[in-house]
């Protein structure tokens, strides 16, 4: 998600926290849940691909029993993106397992949104705003859905190991 989020612009007095690439994937729930316990007049949404997710996702049990009610975003495309761009389009371990997250949200005590269209983006971003627990919207892109930086990235990668 760090290089999904390269082009993200925030509003003037917003924050915008992130990990630097695996040098801290588990930061996702965990940074959201400290981000809101540290401000807990701000709303904190975490944005985090399905993989990382699946490592600290249950994390979202602290955020039940602390109180804050942040946002999660998972980007749901079944594979980890990152290792497809850097040469490993057709191995095998870049797939990971598909879970409903809406529906697990709902099991950890949270409200969970399907989300495949802008549209429905938007609506469920309204909706768990107005939650008073915390959400997870569980945005389903195609497994080949890379962001422009994550290519960039993909393209360094490959012309260094063959150069």
């Amino acid at each position: 998600m760090l290089f999904a989020a390269d082009d993200i612009q925030t509003q003037e007095g917003r924050s915008y926290l992130c990990p630097a690439f695996y040098a801290s994937m588990r930061f996702g729930v965990t940074g959201v849940i400290g981000a809101q316990l540290v401000d807990p007049f701000r709303r904190a949404i975490a944005l985090l691909g399905d993989a990382a997710f699946q490592m600290t996702g249950m994390e979202l049990l602290t955020a039940r029993r602390l109180g804050p009610k942040p946002i999660v975003i998972v980007v749901n495309n079944r594979t980890f993106t990152s290792l497809r761009a850097m040469g490993h389009q057709q191995a095998p371990f870049v797939n990971i397992p598909n879970l409903n997250y809406a529906r697990l949200a709902e099991v950890l005590g949270g409200r969970g949104l399907l989300v495949e269209t802008g549209r429905q983006l938007q609506t469920a971003l309204q909706l768990a705003r107005d939650c008073d627990t915390f959400s997870i919207l569980d945005v389903r892109i195609a497994s080949d859905d890379v962001s422009p930086g994550l290519e960039r990235l993909g393209a360094l990668f490959a012309k260094t190991l063959k150069g």
